[in-house]
């Protein structure tokens, strides 16, 4: 505890942790900075399991701060991903109403209309096509009604991670993998975290530790940030004509209070076609791999649109874990907050989808609630 004290601490090295490491070092250059990573490198927990699919914040609310966060962060990751040579594939989204939907296409016809307004509300460029002119990029779909938004992206998020962790490292941060924080005791105007190696005095702490953030978070004295789990499960598509038969994006109507986006497709970087994800809860982290979903129920959830698809086309890929802040809203919200001021402690709680698409907007709004008390 003799040691300088680090500046700023930031918990948590996947996507958000890394955009906000960067960001700080860039913001205040003349800080010092280390992060803290339980795993052996950036971005192998909550970032590894993310499908990259960069959002034009069609299905949120435009009153949210995760849509603010996420229409600004998609021009910064894009550009991001420009600058660092990241692999992307513009590949746009269509939202389709399937023919089983005939008997309930009234309602389906207003929530498309809801996801309209959404759209005109953020700017985002959307229009209802044809079911024909959906069949030009997607020879394999099948829809009654579609509405297409050409300006979705999904990029190589593993490759992001790096740069922007790479970036951060040759500003001067300091990264400690295999560095879990296991306690945070403030001080008079510091804090000491506590790790395997001992105590490490820092004069600031942000949490980005995702899936453990609401631990961190009681650790330093804020209990009242809750979340609920969701395991997210992706299958793959392994037929390879329908493979290259889908080219980008292809969605259910949402529902606002959903706890996802409804299991669909997706075309990734490498050529891979995914299914998923579906949100199961779950009552701890450990439970990711228990009791699988047979892929039935993904084949049922895309078959309606995808009549091609046959069950034994689908072969497990992944899974992963989605933490929604409990805050009592219909669709929950982002959390970022300057939760003490004097010595300066920001907690992001309940940063899932679209996280990926807001990171580096997250890591500015990050800067903007530190500036004041660094300065």
């Amino acid at each position: 505890m003799a040691s300088k004290p680090f500046d700023i601490a930031v918990i948590g090295a996947g996507i958000v942790g890394c955009a906000t490491a960067r960001q700080l070092v860039h913001t205040f250059p003349n800080r010092s900075l280390i992060v803290f990573e339980r795993r052996g490198g950036p971005g192998e927990e909550t970032s590894a399991a993310s499908s990259g699919v960069i959002h034009s914040g069609l299905h949120l609310d435009p009153a949210s701060l995760k849509a603010k966060l996420a229409v600004h962060g998609r021009t910064l990751v894009l550009d991001s991903c420009t600058r660092y040579g990241v692999p992307m594939h513009h590949c746009g989204m269509h939202v389709v109403v399937s023919p089983r939907d005939a008997p309930h296409l009234i309602g389906e016809v207003f929530a498309l209309r809801a996801l309209l307004r959404r759209a005109r509300a953020q700017g985002v460029e959307a229009s209802v096509i044809s079911p024909w002119r959906v069949r030009r990029n997607e020879s394999a779909v099948r829809a009654l009604l579609v509405i297409s938004i050409p300006d979705v992206t999904v990029i190589d998020v593993p490759a992001l991670v790096r740069a922007l962790a790479t970036d951060a490292t040759r500003h001067g941060a300091t990264f400690r993998y295999h560095t879990a924080v296991d306690g945070v005791s403030p001080l008079h105007d510091a804090y000491a975290l506590m790790t395997a190696d001992g105590p490490i005095r820092t004069r600031s702490v942000v949490n980005t530790a995702g899936l453990g953030a609401t631990r961190i978070a009681a650790l330093a004295g804020f209990p009242h940030h809750r979340v609920t789990l969701y395991r997210g499960e992706y299958y793959e598509v392994t037929d390879s004509a329908l493979r290259d038969a889908v080219c980008g994006l292809v969605y259910p109507v949402y529902r606002p209070g959903s706890p996802g986006l409804g299991i669909h497709l997706t075309k990734t970087v490498d050529g891979r076609l995914l299914v998923g994800p579906n949100a199961q809860p779950i009552d701890r982290h450990e439970a990711i791999d228990d009791n699988r979903t047979p892929p039935d129920a993904f084949f049922n959830a895309v078959h309606p649109f995808l009549p091609a698809l046959r069950l034994e086309h689908l072969r497990f890929s992944h899974a992963g874990i989605r933490t929604k802040h409990d805050d009592g809203r219909i669709e929950s919200d982002f959390s970022i907050t300057l939760d003490r001021e004097d010595p300066p402690f920001v907690n992001c709680i309940g940063i899932e989808s679209p996280g990926i698409t807001a990171s580096l907007a997250i890591a500015e709004h990050v800067a903007e609630l530190l500036t004041p008390v660094l300065q």
